[in-house]
């Protein structure tokens, strides 16, 4: 594949993400995809940065998409969308995401991170 058809192919890949958030109307201002591409097959995807026209588009993606997770058909579950963050934040978050994973695997359920810190996950009641 060459570099014409891989950026065609990530344009239409972001394109399909929008539309399965219900995003249709969000502007993409920029697309970079990050890293090396690699013809092998079991290779991992790459990153592809969007910039999106405005802040408030940018967080409408945002927050739709924790939809994804709950996506059944296709790979869609396995996608993941974050904010892009300086290298600080990486790390703070690499240590939050480590301290999540050790406290559910010791069976602290409902436990997420939001805004940088790790909370008790509130149920609604349609969750019961």
């Amino acid at each position: 594949m060459n570099s014409k058809e891989r950026v065609q192919n990530d344009s239409e890949l972001v394109e399909e993400v929008l539309h399965k958030l219900k995003c249709d109307k969000v502007s993409v201002a920029t697309k970079i995809c990050l890293g090396k591409c690699s013809e092998e097959v079991s290779a991992r995807a790459r990153f592809i940065k969007v910039v999106t026209a405005s802040e408030d588009q940018k967080e409408t993606v945002l927050k739709r998409a924790k939809n994804l997770k709950s996506m059944k058909e296709g790979d869609w579950h396995k996608l993941f969308i974050h904010q892009d963050l300086i290298p600080k934040q990486w790390e703070a978050r690499k240590l939050l995401v480590q301290e999540l994973k050790g406290r559910m695997a010791n069976g602290n359920k409902g436990l997420i991170i939001l805004n940088g810190k790790m909370i008790k996950r509130i149920l609604r009641s349609d969750e019961n």
